[in-house]
């Protein structure tokens, strides 16, 4: 890991590291293991872990306009897949599950 730490750039160090952190705990069950990786919050400021997240948050607020709605349109699709912000996506879902129709989704999803 050091090799990471001085041939990296600071900003491309979250994913390598993250995966890291992920697969350790696979192979060494010991919970001190991960200690040698550094610090928790690294891993969750990870793009990587970010976008997978956000990934997840897509799917199921999808599932959730579909059920309530029927299809969803391609540009609301499109639209909510470049929501990456944690926070946005939680609005959205909870807004998914309230909104009166798909325009009211889509109005609030562009603003």
């Amino acid at each position: 890991m050091s090799a990471l730490r001085r041939e990296a750039h600071p900003k491309d160090r979250a994913d390598p590291l993250t995966v890291s952190k992920v697969l350790t705990p696979l192979r060494f069950p010991n919970p001190d293991v991960l200690n040698l990786l550094g610090r928790q919050q690294a891993m969750i400021e990870s793009p990587l872990l970010q976008k997978m997240r956000a990934e997840t948050a897509h799917a199921l607020i999808l599932d959730v306009l579909k059920a309530r709605f029927g299809t969803v349109p391609r540009d609301v699709t499109k639209h909510l897949r470049e929501v990456i912000d944690e926070k946005k996506l939680r609005e959205l879902n909870l807004l998914a599950n309230q909104c009166p129709d798909l325009a009211a989704f889509r109005d609030a999803l562009l603003s």
